[in-house]
């Protein structure tokens, strides 16, 4: 696995370290602890650590956020939505000649 960190911002880079477990000993605990901060100290980290803060937070509330960092660094197809249809009614089309033999 190859990460492209050049087209990474800072916050980026971050979360796919933290995510791919690249983090060490401080900074895994930074990322760790604003990951499962309640809103009052979510605000005291955005502080803090704003770019951070904000990459955690949407990471967790952004839908389509974590994969299209996925797709900038590299680790992820650009096609991976529609692949993922296609396995998805391939499987399905399994099932259902499975269960018509059963």
């Amino acid at each position: 696995m190859t990460i492209n960190y050049q087209n990474l911002n800072k916050a980026e880079t971050f979360l796919i370290n933290w995510q791919y477990k690249k983090l060490e000993g401080a900074e895994m605990e930074l990322a760790q602890a604003i990951a499962k901060s309640d809103s009052d100290n979510r605000k005291v980290f955005s502080y803090f650590f704003p770019e951070y803060s904000q990459a955690i937070t949407d990471f967790q509330s952004k839908s389509g956020y974590w994969p299209s960092i996925e797709v900038k660094a590299g680790l992820l197809d650009p096609n991976w939505e529609e692949k993922m249809k296609q396995r998805q009614l391939k499987h399905a089309a399994m099932e259902l000649a499975f269960q018509k033999e059963a």
